[in-house]
């Protein structure tokens, strides 16, 4: 895939500022190819530097803060320092991209109004406002990922200036899409199909442009998990782009910036053996996988699932890599078959070679490394090496493959620091899911900072919390969370039911109890999760700032920015959506009709089935009303992601109680029950 680097360089000198300036009358964008990550590319995005070598600081005339009015944002200058991040000027040019979406008119070299934004220590223009006084960053200044929005006066040869401050890489770009969002560019504009609507007489209050915040969470993401749907459907941009592989560069771009403009950083990518490993399509020109390349330009973070260590997606990479190393390493096949070859008591060698090779391809990049030991593909470890096949045997084994691997993350730490003379402390994982849970009671070796990661039980309800004892071992902990499960004893895959109630008392729990490290969901497809996603996003970047009361109004405003309801639509819909979720969770769609008959009784409770379905009816025909107000742009996006939960989930109902009714009655007959 053509990765789009856009080098907005066009010097403006204004009022004895330095500015760069990108507006379209001066201004070229180049589509490269990068072929080695820099330094600057590649360092965490927490540490920003000077850059400015030997050159003076910039002493500027002082500015004002305006904290009414408003700012008319039609006509635009936009500046930033080609010094900054190369991912914040990324996510600048969509801001760019934005406001024309929404005013239809391109920036202009000078204008009333400039957009300047910029991180803290990389743009000289911001870091002299600050030495001077004008702009106050002392509550997110050293604050990860902290930003502030301010609109000033006196800045330049603009009237007002709306200037985005980041303390970090990643602050700044969530400062730039926080400013989208507020001119009414949907984060779900390509994934729900949420149309941006056109305003040539833009303007937002003071009040509302103005922001200051940072994450209550320090890492927050999703995973791409049971991706079957997803999978076939990402397929149809393998040939209509030209990058490789499914899903590929130009789908992993859309979620990597759908990721940053909901505040999250952290991505497990796609695992199944449906999709195409995400490290599989190797750039023959750096030795290193298109899709991390391109993670790393949009400053997304990157880990694996709970059972793929060291970035390694197993389903799909150790087979091949077996085959293509077995003389190498002597690999022992295993009952003939390279899977049970991923066995640590017979092949620790060749694993702990398949895992140093991942590293090697992506140490430059930021990551979050899983460490444990599992089976190949989410399943017990085979120890065909062990007679004794205790849990506290295998521990041992699992022991030793993380004192391994914490030994190759350590080689290419010190590679890094002799590359960069930077030293760089990797992040690591542990997650005591499922048969891991196991073995996280026995000395694993696990190192201080590894943040430990507690599951819920695949249903939405929090199984494990940090101990007293826990928090002095180690320094972080975190969640991994579910609104979408394969295997046993039920699978849900299809609707998103997970009441907002529900996993907030989960998550209020788990972040009050330590764990805002790592909050990690697994989304399934990721549609239709949206909803959920939204959520917990929101919930993992500022936990602090919603309670269980909140959460109507937090419906109500997402309801009314991704469909342009009015306020009195927003609220029903708030409320029918609320008792829609009370029934979907009650027996998920994807539950029934596992059993002959209805799982709701036909006979007890006033016809419990029947009482249910009016329910649901009633709560799909309002919704439907709804709908059929919204001008024709705004109903595809209200469909995926509310009207098609609601009608999948009643017509299953229907379809599963109505059989079992007929089951009933039919077995009556033949008894001469009814006549």
């Amino acid at each position: 895939m053509k990765k789009l680097v856009l080098l907005l360089v066009i010097l403006a000198l204004c009022s004895s500022l330095l500015l760069v300036s990108c507006g379209d009358d001066e201004t070229s964008a180049d589509s490269t190819t990068t072929t080695e990550p820099s330094v600057s590319d590649s360092t965490p995005q927490g540490s920003s530097t000077t850059t400015s070598g030997n050159e003076p600081p910039l002493e500027l005339p002082v500015g004002q803060k305006l904290t009414s009015g408003e700012v008319t944002l039609t006509e635009l200058a936009f500046s930033q320092d080609s010094a900054d991040f190369e991912q914040v000027a990324r996510a600048f040019a969509d801001l760019k991209n934005d406001f024309k979406t929404v005013t239809g008119k391109d920036a202009k070299a000078s204008a009333k109004v400039t957009i300047l934004a910029g991180t803290i220590g990389k743009n000289k223009t911001i870091d002299a406002l600050i030495a001077n006084g004008t702009i106050d960053v002392s509550a997110i200044r050293d604050k990860w990922e902290g930003y502030h929005v301010g609109v000033y006066s006196g800045i330049g040869d603009s009237e007002k200036t709306v200037v985005i401050v980041g303390a970090d890489m990643r602050g700044t770009i969530y400062g730039i899409y926080s400013l989208s969002e507020k001119i009414g560019v949907s984060p779900w504009h390509w994934w729900a199909d949420v149309p941006t609507a056109t305003n040539t007489a833009l303007s937002l209050s003071v009040e509302a442009i103005s922001e200051e915040t940072y994450p209550d969470v320090k890492y927050r993401g999703i995973f791409i998990n049971d991706e079957e749907a997803s999978a076939v459907w990402a397929k149809m941009y393998e040939n209509s782009t030209d990058s490789q592989g499914s899903p590929n560069p130009y789908v992993y771009g859309k979620m990597f910036e759908l990721l940053l403009r909901l505040k999250a950083n952290t991505l497990w990518p796609a695992m199944h053996a449906t999709s195409d490993a995400f490290n599989a399509i190797i750039n023959p020109d750096t030795g290193i996988s298109y899709n991390a390349t391109l993670a790393n330009e949009y400053g997304i973070v990157m880990g694996a699932s709970h059972c793929e260590m060291l970035l390694c997606n197993n389903e799909t990479e150790w087979e091949p890599w077996c085959i293509a190393n077995q003389n190498k390493y002597d690999i022992v096949k295993i009952n003939n078959s390279w899977r049970d070859s991923y066995d640590y008591t017979v092949n620790a060698e060749a694993m702990n070679a398949y895992w140093e090779d991942r590293v090697a391809q992506n140490y430059r990049f930021e990551n979050i490394y899983t460490i444990g030991l599992r089976g190949l593909h989410d399943s017990e470890i085979l120890c065909s090496g062990l007679t004794d096949k205790s849990w506290a045997s295998k521990a041992t084994v699992v022991q030793s493959a993380i004192e391994a691997q914490l030994a190759i993350l350590a080689k290419y730490e010190d590679l890094y620091e002799k590359e960069t003379g930077v030293r760089r402390e990797f992040a690591t994982c542990f997650c005591p899911y499922k048969e891991a849970a196991e073995y996280y009671k026995y000395d694993l070796s696990l190192p201080e900072d590894c943040i430990i990661i507690f599951a819920d039980d695949n249903y939405g309800y929090v199984r494990q919390y940090p101990t007293n004892t826990e928090k002095e071992t180690y320094a972080g902990f975190g969640v991994y969370y579910h609104v979408s499960y394969r295997g046993v004893p039920r699978s849900y895959l299809w609707i998103d039911s997970m009441p907002l109630s529900l996993m907030y008392e989960e998550m209020h729990k788990s972040y009050m109890a330590g764990s805002d490290d790592l909050w990690i969901l697994n989304v399934g497809d990721l549609k239709p999760a949206e909803f959920s996603m939204n959520f917990f996003l929101d919930l993992a970047f500022k936990e602090s700032s919603i309670s269980g009361d909140d959460l109507e109004a937090w419906m109500q405003d997402y309801f009314i920015k991704t469909f342009a309801l009015s306020q009195e639509d927003a609220t029903e819909l708030s409320a029918l959506h609320t008792e829609f979720l009370q029934i979907a969770i009650a027996y998920r769609a994807d539950f029934q009709g596992y059993n002959e008959g209805s799982e709701y009784s036909i006979y007890h409770y006033g016809d419990e089935a029947e009482r249910t379905i009016a329910k649901l009816q009633r709560i799909v025909d309002a919704a439907t009303v709804i709908y059929d107000k919204l001008p024709a742009n705004r109903r595809d996006s209200y469909f995926e992601t509310v009207l098609y939960r609601m009608r999948a989930t009643l017509f299953t109902m229907q379809k599963n109680v109505y059989r079992g009714r007929y089951t009933e009655c039919a077995g009556s007959l033949r008894q001469g029950v009814l006549q």
